[in-house]
């Protein structure tokens, strides 16, 4: 886990040098700000009606939950953004399919998928609509907490994407809805399978960028 703090470090690093030379290319700028440059932030928060995770032996955990995902960065010009990036699909009390049985998990149950790594976004214009894609190193868990359970995977490989409709409601703050896809591979510990996991979701997201936005 420290070198995946690592590699979420490095990147915000990176993308503020960047951007600290970057110069404003489009817009008019608000009076005595740059646009398009310095810290970017989005958090996306919501739910994920179509989630799965499926063994290569058959077995199957599926159900709806929650997303979470956290993008920190910054612009390299005024439509581009580099981050790092924290995403999280859980699903509590999935459904259960192993060996022709199906076993519906009650709420202490739960099934998650997470990952943390680097993504890069750009703004249509105008700028109103956002479209990410990260790539990140990923893990998927398992927790009872009335058994004590809890078990995970070795790390794999995960891709995430989200494209939205902002709204601006300030001149740092922009609130609006995307949808959202992560979809990741890793092998289970041991001599266990193969897992695959998907999510498709839909998350409120809410940007912030202290020097504001370029004139729409």
């Amino acid at each position: 886990m420290k070198k995946l703090s690592r590699l979420l470090f490095l990147t915000m690093f990176v993308s503020f040098s960047a951007a600290s030379g970057a110069p404003s290319q489009e817009g008019p700028a608000v009076v005595g700000q740059k646009p398009g440059t310095g810290f970017w932030m989005r958090v996306n928060l919501g739910i994920s009606p179509l989630a799965k995770m499926t063994s290569a032996e058959d077995d199957k955990i599926s159900g709806a939950g929650g997303v979470f995902v956290l993008s920190i960065g910054a612009f390299l010009n005024d439509r581009f953004t580099l981050y790092g990036e924290m995403i999280g699909d859980s699903i509590i009390g999935p459904e259960l399919t192993s060996g022709g049985f199906t076993y519906s998990g009650d709420e202490d149950m739960s099934a998650t998928v997470a990952g943390i790594g680097i993504g890069a976004g750009y703004y249509l214009v105008p700028r109103s609509v956002f479209a990410g894609v990260s790539v990140s190193m990923a893990q998927m868990s398992m927790e009872h907490k009335t058994l004590g359970f809890e078990g995970n995977t070795n790390l794999g490989i995960g891709v995430g994407f989200q494209l939205g409709k902002d709204f601006r409601i300030s001149r740092k703050v922009l609130l609006g809805i995307a949808g959202h896809t992560f979809l990741a591979t890793m092998k289970d510990k041991g001599n266990g399978p193969q897992w695959n996991t998907s999510a498709f979701g839909i998350t409120a997201a809410l940007t912030y960028a202290p020097r504001g936005w370029t004139a729409q």
